[in-house]
């Protein structure tokens, strides 16, 4: 018997040089890249492609600006359909000057992480940028199209495809309402 082989897809990390950026001010650099992002651990894998520039910024920051698009598997909030959906990403981030030459001589910064997640001493790293831009673009309520009907409440029919005659069960709270109605009618 043949054993099963999982296959891991494995990221493609993808950098934006920024050596000749970060000494230059008003210097850009520009790059197209494709690479494999997981959305979260454990989670999907998209494959995207992008691109990116860096722009140092009057001699004070480099500035990072680009979008990513890919091909997300995404399930309805209203029918529960597994669809496909295109996203385009975009995204921007930005680092001073001076914590550059911090980060090559290996000194402390003042940033936070969310700094050092991106840039290191002379690059900045387009698949973490990618990886946020794009789900911060997944929708909080996906819809397989603008007039998903969703599911029938009582038998569970998918009314995209089906029409059920289902009707709600008689609420109790009205039951003697209901019946003063029967003597007024009789």
């Amino acid at each position: 018997m043949a054993e099963e082989q999982k296959v891991q897809i494995a990221p493609h990390f993808v950098r934006l040089d920024l050596r000749k950026v970060i000494n230059h001010p008003g210097y850009t650099a520009f790059t197209e890249f494709e690479t494999d992002i997981q959305l979260w651990e454990g989670g999907q894998w998209v494959h995207v492609h992008g691109e990116a520039s860096g722009t140092n910024v009057d001699g004070r920051y480099v500035l990072v600006t680009g979008k990513v698009v890919g091909v997300v598997e995404l399930e309805c909030s209203r029918c529960l359909t597994v669809f496909k959906q295109e996203i385009e990403a975009p995204f921007e981030a930005q680092c001073d000057i001076r914590t550059f030459h911090l980060l090559a001589e290996g000194l402390p910064v003042d940033e936070g992480e969310e700094i050092t997640a991106i840039f290191d001493s002379n690059s900045a790293d387009l698949w973490e940028l990618s990886r946020q831009a794009f789900v911060l673009q997944l929708p909080m309520r996906p819809l397989c199209r603008e007039d998903c009907k969703g599911l029938c409440p009582y038998c569970g029919a998918n009314l995209n495809e089906t029409t059920c005659n289902c009707q709600p069960p008689a609420d109790p709270r009205w039951a003697a309402l209901e019946a003063l109605m029967e003597r007024f009618k009789s």
